[in-house]
């Protein structure tokens, strides 16, 4: 059931016309648009890929080295 609208109401602007306006308003304060594409995070094959990669890096000394790096930063910040 859609709502009705009153006889001298202004129609709604297409959804194409929202979006441009919307685009227009940002590049305003000097924005531009960005597409970000990202790894299915759902993916098996992502999934598998990162399990086998984590399992070549598992007790590595690059891994203990971050784990370190990470462990003295957060001791740093003190964020208790």
């Amino acid at each position: 059931m859609s709502a009705k609208r009153k006889p001298d109401a202004k129609p709604r602007p297409t959804s194409a016309a929202r979006t441009r306006a919307y685009r227009e308003r940002m590049r305003a304060q000097g924005l531009k648009p960005v597409t970000l594409w990202s790894y299915d995070m759902n993916d098996p094959a992502f999934v598998a890929l990162i399990q086998e990669q984590s399992r070549a890096l598992a007790n590595t000394p690059a891994e203990l080295e971050a784990i370190e790096w990470i462990e003295a930063s957060l001791a740093e910040d003190d964020l208790d």
